[in-house]
């Protein structure tokens, strides 16, 4: 995830002729009649489509079905606000991080610093709108709403507090890996040139284009976050640790999410948003994609693991209260097997 995003861009391009039907963000967009920023309104958004869909009333235009893509906007955006608290409080209940995976929160950071970093510039810098718009055509709309600021801060402020929950409580010698600091290394030195080329305006590299990069790099965090916690679940035989709320808040965020981009698509006929903004498509199908995955794990393969490690934990927290030592040696081994050094 980075660079110019051209792969990205026509990887996008080939998912939307095969589907028709999609539109790749959030909340829905500017109207012309909306916008108060970056000067005269942007002209209404219109896209050329086939002369029978126009027949079939394609794209409806329709006020009702806006109304109801702003109300499904903020229904996935609480749900995926919502999705932090669950781990947060289960860290904190347990007075333990064993079993959340290190290098997920890691590249949490990094996705959610970036994340906020596009959607602030693009929805207050009016400069960066107005290339944006040169970009992709004056008939385009800006991809990003005042609840996508919202999320993406909320996002980067609630990864940080589990990750200093990562430093109080007890995590069973648990770190982040050497390939992790790595890919994230690497992702933040391309930040960095690229910041600096388009602060300098070097190579042709505009803002817009440091943004896009920003934006790909998200989408690229969120393909890998999610692999080093499958397979610790997996090594374990246990998702003790890995809040199964997170996944069910998570999964409904981005099933909302897809719901949106079907009706505003069908609303608007306008499909240069996968163009200016094709990371909010990735999210969507990836984050389920794994949410999936993590119900099965929790729910199918390892729910007995799960139900004796959580107990076994419960024994040990009250021991620890009770200040005894009783117990505790019946409790380690069955943490021991499910830790990762």
């Amino acid at each position: 995830g980075g660079g110019g995003g051209g792969e990205t861009v026509a990887t996008t391009r080939t998912l939307f002729s095969l589907t028709v039907a999609l539109k790749s963000h959030l909340v829905t967009p500017l109207r012309a009649s909306e916008s108060s920023r970056g000067g005269s309104g942007i002209p209404a958004p219109t896209a050329h489509v086939p002369h029978n869909a126009r027949a079939m009333g394609f794209p409806l235009h329709s006020n009702a079905v806006s109304d109801v893509n702003q109300v499904i906007g903020w229904i996935y955006f609480f749900a995926w606000s919502l999705s932090f608290y669950p781990q947060v409080y289960y860290n904190w209940s347990r007075k333990s991080v064993i079993g959340l995976n290190f290098d997920y929160l890691f590249y949490n950071v990094t996705g959610f610093v970036g994340y906020m970093t596009y959607n602030i510039c693009l929805y207050y810098v009016p400069a960066i709108q107005r290339e944006y718009l040169h970009k992709h055509g004056d008939k385009s709309t800006i991809p990003v709403q005042l609840n996508d600021v919202f999320f993406a801060v909320h996002a980067v402020l609630l990864t940080l507090i589990t990750v200093f929950q990562c430093f109080i409580y007890e995590r069973g010698g648990q770190r982040v890996s050497t390939f992790a600091r790595f890919l994230m290394g690497f992702a933040w030195l391309y930040i960095i040139v690229t910041l600096i080329l388009a602060f300098c305006g070097l190579l042709g590299l505009r803002w817009v284009n440091f943004l896009n990069g920003i934006s790909y790099v998200k989408l690229g965090v969120t393909v890998v976050k999610y692999v080093p916690q499958a397979h610790m679940n997996f090594t374990r035989k246990s998702t003790v640790g890995w809040s199964i709320g997170n996944v069910l808040l998570d999964f409904t965020g981005g099933f909302f999410s897809f719901m949106q981009m079907l009706l505003q698509y069908f609303n608007d006929g306008d499909a240069s948003i996968f163009e200016g903004d094709p990371v909010k498509l990735g999210l969507a199908f990836f984050s389920m994609f794994f949410d999936i995955f993590f119900m099965v794990q929790h729910y199918v393969l390892y729910p007995r693991h799960a139900d004796a490690t959580a107990l076994a934990e419960k024994q040990r927290a009250a021991a620890a209260q009770s200040g005894g030592e009783t117990g505790a040696s019946d409790v380690t081994p069955l943490l021991r097997g499910h830790e990762i050094q």
